[in-house]
């Protein structure tokens, strides 16, 4: 424990010497395996020139599921991002344009019975199980506009948006007792929600949004 806050210390101090090119990132954020649950977003900055930064963010989820039959649940994400700034990053509020990426990898235990379609929604049947393990990793990809405000000297607050598509790559493995059965698909519902595509036993394309606040804290 000692060893980490002394390495954590010096990287804070050698990050600091080299001019207010960095900055280190908190972003409040949701994730899901396979319930929703808080995760913990931070990550590094790193001017490249005047209106030009390159932002890496990763998160992990904390906490222990909702639902006791999930078990074993793992997530961790990186987020790369290349921001353009239409001013300089050093104006006391600025506008930005950029390509953010992300990649996820997410995995899960049930002990509870389910089922799952083997390549598309809603296909004539779905295989049933006791229990499986899910692996159902995804990569996004957005156009990102935002604006960054300076409340001091080194915090920033800075507020997004993004807007891309999401591909989730699903692998059911270890499953219990699997029986084909003929598929039940709601004729409707009272709120529409896609369907996780993590039901789906094979790759899916889904719309990609996001939007939160970061804070910043340039050294």
């Amino acid at each position: 424990m000692r060893a980490s806050l002394l390495l954590l210390l010096l990287t804070v101090k050698i990050l600091s010497a080299q001019s207010s090119s960095w900055s280190l990132t908190y972003t409040p954020a949701l994730v899901q395996v396979p319930d929703i649950r808080y995760g913990v977003q931070v990550g590094a900055a790193y001017r490249l020139d005047p209106k030009l930064q390159l932002l890496t963010e990763l998160t992990t989820s904390v906490g222990k599921p909702y639902n006791s039959t999930t078990t074993y649940s793992q997530y961790i994400r990186i987020k790369p991002e290349l921001r353009y700034f239409f001013a300089s990053i050093e104006s006391s509020a600025v506008g930005y344009c950029g390509l953010q990426l992300s990649y996820a990898h997410r995995q899960w235990n049930t002990t509870s019975s389910g089922s799952y379609y083997e390549s598309k929604f809603y296909s004539d049947s779905s295989v049933k199980y006791t229990s499986a393990v899910i692996n159902s990793p995804f990569a996004t990809a957005t156009a990102q506009v935002g604006g960054v405000v300076r409340l001091r000297n080194h915090f920033l607050f800075d507020f997004f948006m993004g807007l891309g598509a999401k591909s989730v790559f699903t692998n059911y493995t270890n499953v219990k007792n699997p029986e084909l059965v003929e598929s039940f698909r709601p004729k409707c519902k009272i709120i529409f929600s896609p369907d996780p595509a993590w039901l789906v036993n094979s790759q899916q394309w889904r719309f990609q949004m996001n939007m939160g606040v970061r804070v910043m804290y340039s050294l």
